[in-house]
């Protein structure tokens, strides 16, 4: 897949649009454009000049988006508990930090 660009269209609030990608970010690693494009009502191929900025970002995407992946959506990141992943990684630098204090 091309770089992601979506690009919105004048009416759309910017922190909306934001959101909207960050989520695209979220989801798209798990799903196939074909996937998230069949959940909207979208074709695959017009899903992808969508996301590639060919077509801009319009408030029915918007409401198609969320009435379809809203409820599959990550927590926003505020509030976002760390995965394991993360806590390992925090866990192996202290670790490696500690090591190299002990033995320089």
């Amino acid at each position: 897949m091309e770089e992601l660009s979506p690009v919105p269209t004048k009416d759309i609030d910017p922190n909306r649009f934001k959101q909207l990608v960050a989520d695209l970010k979220a989801v798209l690693p798990w799903v196939t454009q074909e996937t998230l494009g069949n959940a909207m009502g979208i074709k695959r191929s017009d899903i992808n000049r969508y996301l590639i900025g060919r077509l801009p970002i319009t408030k029915n995407f918007l409401n198609k988006f969320y009435e379809s992946w809203g409820d599959r959506l990550p927590p926003p990141e505020k509030n976002r508990e760390p995965s394991l992943t993360e806590i390992m990684t925090v866990l192996q630098r202290i670790e490696s930090k500690i090591d190299m204090r002990e033995n320089p």
